[in-house]
């Protein structure tokens, strides 16, 4: 099958001369190696660290993100607080449904962890007229541009611009269209007088022509810059869709095609992202290679295990792939392209560039948004287990296995004989390990004999498959909603209470103003129990006819008024989903 039967060829100098205004001598990347954060740093919500600026010491005062938690009336309704009015209220629990409340806690604080506020206050420094990263050191000589892309990166400017001070020159930011105006609350928008420039585009999650305005006006910074200069790249989840740059002679309408004919042929994601970032002029390194100036990329992931490569399809790391890996893709699912875009691909990747310059720091990760959400745990009686940041296969399938797990953890916490769990299915999906749990029945028995309580927190990017008549919802929901009905069975017999809740740490699940749901199991003591499936059935709701039809959307909406609906609106940030199984005795 051939691809773009008609094409007009145009020339990479007159392209670039013509529309983009760059210089036609750029380089394009090869291979070298990124430097990832260190991972024996503090994490964010540990402790306030102290920041270093102007040669004197300024003690981050922002407190401990457990610390920060609002009042809860509706809590799984409640809107997310920002990171400055949270600070000066404090959690009470809701006395009806106290896991309600400790879920929606663990979730906020989660989410809080993972803010560019945060983030930068705590993870970024100044000493003197040196920025500290990790364990690098960057000189500051006014001489400093911001550019960025991506769904977190917004509420990333104002706190770093405020670290940098005059040394910020100016900067360009390309954002999702509408997160100016959901996003409010001090600290997570740029000040009015900001350096930075701000453009929205990419309505839908989809690259458009505001986007790729954007990125040409990115790329002609960027290229514009000198060895004198100092470039900071910021980068988040949807950041490959806010910086659409196709490569000559493609158009965007073109790519866009290109890539949707490659997912319906079946191609698998790694494949789709081989092509990305051959057909892109900025992805797969091709935005550091641009820069004569010394660059920094401070990155929030959205990739499960955090490849470098993969986020954002990697503008300032090296293309691992070979310099035809591209067509051979297109190759085993018969497909084609012209000749001239075909050599325009061998091309690019052929070059080797030189990445000595540039720097890589990943800042928040699903795993830091985890421990966060342990963290909170703790300080609410729980004994809590972080057991794997990787999940991923069916979100259904997620759901019954966590239905499941809580089941083993009630049998074990009432003193009875441990439930069947399938070991394969969680090394298979999360790559928990023998040692994960081992961890988890050592927090069992601790719970057992102390608060009764356990909870156990995950996190990574399962997949919805449309089901039946495909109503409206997301992968969150849809992980709540299978939870609440595998709960009957599981639990059957057992004492105590289970509760899970899934969430989008962005704030929004699928084509939902939702970010997820929480389904609940809880015996009584007069025998029975009160769960999802018997309120909603109560109420003429079917669980399962909404969960084959994957309406789980309209299901939690319907079911007492929304109460088990998260409702957090845009939340200025992304490191894919939260998970969170409380067990009590």
């Amino acid at each position: 099958m051939r691809i773009f039967d008609r094409f007009e060829h145009r020339d990479f100098r007159l392209y670039m001369n013509l529309l983009m205004g760059l210089p036609a001598s750029v380089a394009f990347p090869g291979t070298n190696e990124a430097a990832p954060l260190h991972a024996s740093e503090p994490p964010a919500f540990a402790h306030a660290q102290g920041r270093r600026q102007q040669g004197e010491t300024r003690q981050n005062l922002i407190p401990s993100v457990g610390s920060r938690l609002g009042p809860i009336q509706n809590a799984f309704s409640e809107t997310l607080p920002n990171s400055q009015t949270i600070a000066s209220v404090h959690h009470q629990e809701n006395v009806e449904e106290p896991l309600q409340s400790a879920a929606v806690a663990a979730y906020r604080e989660g989410v809080a962890a993972v803010t560019g506020p945060l983030l930068i206050r705590n993870r970024v420094s100044r000493n003197g007229d040196d920025l500290i990263v990790g364990n690098k050191r960057f000189p500051l000589r006014n001489n400093t541009y911001v550019v960025g892309f991506g769904k977190a990166v917004l509420s990333m400017v104002g706190p770093l611009e405020e670290l940098l001070g005059s040394h910020l020159r100016g900067g360009i930011v390309s954002v999702p269209f509408g997160i100016q105006q959901d996003l409010s609350g001090p600290g997570m928008l740029p000040s009015p007088h900001s350096r930075v420039q701000v453009f929205e585009g990419a309505a839908g999650n989809i690259p458009d022509e505001a986007a790729e305005e954007t990125t040409g006006r990115i790329m002609r910074l960027v290229a514009g810059l000198s060895p004198d200069d100092f470039l900071i790249v910021l980068i988040s989840g949807g950041g490959s869709s806010l910086l659409p740059a196709p490569l000559p002679p493609l158009s965007l309408a073109q790519k866009g095609h290109l890539v949707r004919t490659l997912g319906k042929a079946g191609a698998t994601i790694n494949d789709l992202n081989t092509v990305r970032r051959a057909i892109s002029f900025v992805k797969g390194g091709g935005l550091a290679q641009m820069s004569a100036a010394p660059l920094l990329t401070l990155i929030l992931s959205d990739v499960v295990g955090d490849p470098l490569e993969v986020i954002a399809s990697g503008p300032t790391v090296p293309n691992p792939d070979a310099p035809d890996a591209a067509i051979q893709v297109l190759h085993r699912y018969s497909l084609s392209l012209p000749q001239p875009v075909e050599d325009a691909i061998r091309t690019k990747n052929a070059v080797k560039g030189n990445f000595s310059h540039t720097s890589n720091f990943l800042l928040g990760t699903n795993r830091l948004s985890m421990e966060a959400a342990s963290h909170r745990l703790r300080l609410a009686g729980f004994v809590p287990v972080a057991l794997s940041s990787t999940v991923t296969g069916d979100a259904v399938q997620l759901g019954h296995h966590l239905a499941r797990l809580a089941a083993f953890i009630a049998s074990q916490l009432g003193g009875h004989t441990p439930t069947p769990l399938d070991t394969s299915y969680w090394a298979a999906t999360a790559g928990v390990s023998i040692s994960e749990w081992r961890e988890l029945s050592s927090a069992i028995v601790r719970a057992r004999f102390g608060s009764g309580a356990v909870a156990v927190v995950t996190g990574g990017e399962p997949t919805s498959t449309v089901r039946g008549k495909g109503g409206r919802g997301g992968r969150n929901q849809e992980v709540a909603l299978a939870s609440g009905v595998a709960l009957e069975g599981a639990m059957a017999g057992q004492t105590g209470e289970a509760l899970v809740l899934s969430g989008a740490t962005d704030g929004i699940d699928g084509p939902t103003p939702a970010a997820g749901a929480a389904a609940f199991w809880r015996s009584l003591p007069t025998g029975g129990h009160r769960s999802t499936v018997s309120e909603a059935i109560e109420q003429g709701l079917s669980p399962e006819e909404s969960l084959a039809n994957s309406d789980s959307y309209t299901f939690f909406r319907n079911l007492s008024g929304g109460r088990y609906h998260l409702l957090p609106g845009h939340t200025g940030t992304n490191v894919m989903d939260l998970h969170v199984l409380l067990v009590k005795a």
